[in-house]
């Protein structure tokens, strides 16, 4: 019986990832959620204040009697002056986001480094302290290559990774959070649609882009294996005049590397192309849903502005959850 193909999942790679890590590491990633949560938080009340602000351009008393039941706010507005608070207290409000999210970004970024380098000092004093037998049949280049190189692709981008697709789902979750409660029906369709995509791009185009990446690469260790072997014996080549036929082979290799690098570069883009027509699908429908309902003016701008604003903040998240 045949073995079925079976494509790594992300939540295998996860798996992976948290099987290498010590209790430390592993605290240190709760800080980077923890963090993350505060930024969505931010993020969430960002949402919830372009909504009544897009209703306070066109009618002002409503945003009086927003400001009356936000008691723990003790500032006089009226018709004239709530426009100009309102753009303060929302100018405020993304200063704080952005100055989190910074925050985020350097803390996850060099607590991953730290993770990074601790991981390389234990192979290194492993290394260290093997025996003499250990190292008879194996290459020095060989464990250089491991600490200098695999480790930083394999653990640091991989954490980097992770730690930016558990970000941007934070943040998905707690902006559909606040769809759901500006209007139910219109946030539960959204989410059917998105899950929907999710799963189209989990079970069709992931598996596609993982073997594509594997017949990259072993396009490129065809390439190296090649080159050695020609570098080892170039003697025999000018002796026995076989350059034409290695220049010959050298070119095919080359050919079916830069085509599988091309191909794969340009199917990165379609995502992105494909989330735009999403988003632009999506508020249509948002659209027509709210004129076919026979919503007002001022409770159709609102929510539109929540919609536009969760939607701009959405879509890059979920390509760069795809493209990790």
């Amino acid at each position: 019986m045949k073995n079925k193909k079976t494509t790594p999942s992300i939540s295998s790679g996860i798996k992976t990832l948290f099987e290498i890590l010590d209790s430390s590491h592993k605290e240190k990633f709760v800080g980077i959620v923890l963090l993350a949560i505060f930024v969505a938080i931010f993020e969430v009340i960002a949402a919830i204040f372009i909504a009544n602000f897009s209703k306070i351009l066109f009618e002002p008393q409503e945003g009086i009697k927003y400001f009356e039941q936000l008691r723990f706010i003790d500032i006089r507005v009226n018709e004239e002056n709530i426009i100009l608070v309102s753009s303060i207290i929302l100018g405020i409000i993304f200063l704080i986001k952005n100055i989190l999210a910074i925050v985020e970004v350097f803390y996850h970024n060099f607590s991953i480094q730290k993770i990074c380098y601790n991981f390389k000092e234990k192979i290194f004093s492993l290394y260290l302290y093997s025996d003499y037998s250990f190292y008879l049949n194996r290459n020095s280049a060989k464990s250089i290559e491991v600490l200098h190189i695999h480790i930083e692709t394999t653990l640091a981008q991989g954490l980097i990774a992770l730690a930016n697709i558990l970000i941007e789902f934070i943040v998905l979750i707690c902006l559909l959070m606040v769809l759901i409660y500006l209007n139910p029906s219109i946030a539960l369709s959204i989410m059917f649609l998105c899950l929907f995509t999710a799963f189209i791009i989990q079970k069709i185009f992931l598996p596609r882009y993982y073997y594509w990446g594997k017949d990259l690469l072993n396009n490129y260790d065809d390439i190296q294996k090649f080159l050695i072997e020609v570098f080892n014996c170039t003697k025999e080549i000018n002796i026995f005049k076989k350059q034409i036929y290695f220049l010959n082979n050298f070119s095919n290799f080359v050919r079916k590397f830069a085509r599988s690098k091309a191909f794969i570069t340009a199917t990165n883009s379609i995502p992105r192309f494909f989330l735009e027509i999403l988003f632009v699908s999506i508020f249509i429908f948002t659209i027509f849903f709210l004129t076919k309902n026979n919503y007002n003016f001022n409770e159709l701008v609102g929510l539109l502005g929540a919609f536009l604003y969760a939607g701009f903040r959405i879509m890059p998240g979920l390509n760069r959850i795809i493209n990790q």
